[in-house]
């Protein structure tokens, strides 16, 4: 990855904690300069499992290349600039709350680039002026248009849009969430079905052909109850649904019914 890189500035390498622990087994003499993202006392509890920056070197080139497509290179002229604005992204608003933002994560990093406009791109990118990382096999470049507009924004400032999810959306990964949960929550109900149809995940696919990605869990649990012959009122009860979920399990429950 790194002998495909033609920067212009120091590359700087954002990893989350696991794949750090894996650059300090092969080898921790260059790391010196590694420094946590999580360092304010709003993260104090999470340092052991924060992302780390480190500033890459020729003996980096060392690395093994399928470690080296893990996190993210942050291209940018000010260190100090660039882990100033990263961790200004720690924490986001999100439907009026306070959350935590993954944006070290190359799958969301990338998301929420491509779902952005011009604006919210420059933002996003900040200090740094190019961004390189791995996305399905590929090895991705993101510009910023604008760097020299950059502004440090005081943290929380950054908001997500449900925009920003839509592509990292894994439908086998939904049904496997589901499954498990109604292992935890409803066994009796799950016990009654055979070893394949207790893998939910073709019936989401076939629901997916006709029902909203919104509304395809609950579709998934009126489809069980009624083969099942599950009452209604113990998946509702062991589940703890809360009225609008009710509501919406009862609708999809009367429309296969």
């Amino acid at each position: 990855m790194l002998s495909k890189i033609e920067n212009i500035h120091p590359l700087y390498w954002v990893v989350n904690h696991e794949s750090y622990k894996e650059v300090l087994n092969s080898n921790a003499s260059y790391l010196e300069r590694a420094e946590p993202l999580f360092t304010t006392d709003h993260f104090h509890n999470l340092v052991d499992v924060s992302p780390w920056v480190i500033k890459i070197t020729n003996n980096h080139k060392s690395l093994n290349e399928a470690l080296l497509t893990k996190g993210i290179m942050f291209e940018a002229p000010s260190y100090e600039m660039l882990i100033a604005h990263l961790r200004s992204l720690l924490m986001a608003g999100y439907q009026g709350e306070s959350v935590m933002f993954r944006f070290y994560d190359p799958g969301i990093f990338n998301a929420v680039y491509q779902n952005s406009t011009l604006e919210r791109r420059v933002l996003f990118l900040g200090a740094a002026h190019r961004v390189h990382m791995t996305i399905n096999g590929e090895q991705t470049c993101l510009e910023n248009p604008y760097p020299d507009q950059f502004s440090l924004q005081q943290a929380p400032w950054w908001v997500l849009n449900d925009e920003d999810f839509s592509a990292l959306y894994n439908i086998n990964n939904h049904a496997y969430c589901v499954s498990r949960r109604l292992w935890q929550s409803v066994p009796e109900l799950m016990e009654k079905l055979s070893k394949k149809e207790s893998d939910l995940t073709a019936l989401f696919h076939q629901g997916s052909l006709s029902i909203e990605r919104e509304s395809l869990e609950f579709w998934t649990i009126a489809q069980l109850i009624v083969t099942t012959h599950t009452p209604s009122s113990l998946v509702i009860e062991q589940l703890r649904l809360d009225s609008n979920e009710q509501k919406e399990l009862q609708y999809w429950l009367r429309k296969i019914s």
